[in-house]
């Protein structure tokens, strides 16, 4: 087995097989090519255990592995298990905390820091933040670029799930005056309730997008009614 073990990094199972019933007694040769494939497959399997890569693994094995990861990790916040919910994921550096303290907390020609939930990325919703970074300038158009902010990965879409969200990044930003800072959302209500709650003396703005679309759908409401 131990001979096997070398040579299994980096062979094939078949050609290692092949070559030990041939340079070996019989009573030290492999019964057959099973032993050697599974041996491959368990040494493989060990060896990303130890690297941190585990594959065909559940959904408790990944948040475990993510848990495991929050100390160490300057990007994973916080992992929240509770009763009857589905765990909550907090991500975020610290570049991009400082950022929204620079650009986003000014109410005349600061960013709105916006967030919206993002579907079929998996199991999960992602909920997305961004801004615009005022320090940079596209050089062809002159627009000024957007960045990632703070992402929350979450199962469940109620006031509660979000307050935790907006709470976590409110603590993070107590430093701040929220009187200059304008929060986008789409027209959810619980994200809009969640920010009110959290940040309370920020302003909540809606993108004029999705308010068009509702203004389209009530319009065809209308029309279909009195039709």
């Amino acid at each position: 087995m131990t001979t096997i073990a070398e040579q299994v990094k980096t062979g094939s199972a078949k050609v290692i097989y092949d070559s030990m019933i041939t340079s070996l007694d019989i009573d030290n040769a492999p019964r057959d090519g099973r032993v050697v494939a599974n041996k491959k497959y368990h040494d493989n399997r060990k060896q990303r255990r130890q690297a941190g890569n585990q594959y065909r693994v559940t959904f408790a094995d990944e948040m475990q592995t993510l848990c495991s990861m929050v100390p160490t990790d300057d990007f994973i916040r916080s992992v929240t298990v509770t009763n009857a919910r589905v765990p909550q994921i907090i991500l975020y550096s610290d570049r991009q905390m400082t950022d929204i303290k620079s650009f986003c907390f000014d109410r005349i020609n600061g960013s709105v820091l916006s967030f919206d939930k993002t579907y079929n990325l998996g199991n999960m919703y992602v909920t997305v933040g961004v801004y615009r970074n005022l320090a940079l300038q596209r050089a062809g158009s002159g627009d000024l670029p957007i960045f990632l902010g703070p992402m929350f990965i979450h199962g469940n879409s109620d006031f509660e799930t979000y307050a935790h969200f907006f709470c976590n990044l409110s603590v993070r930003l107590a430093s701040c005056d929220c009187r200059g800072l304008r929060l986008g959302s789409d027209e959810e209500a619980s994200v809009r309730k969640a920010m009110q709650h959290a940040f309370r003396d920020a302003v909540i703005v809606c993108c004029t997008r999705h308010l068009k679309e509702n203004l389209r759908r009530h319009a065809l409401k209308v029309c279909c009614s009195v039709y």
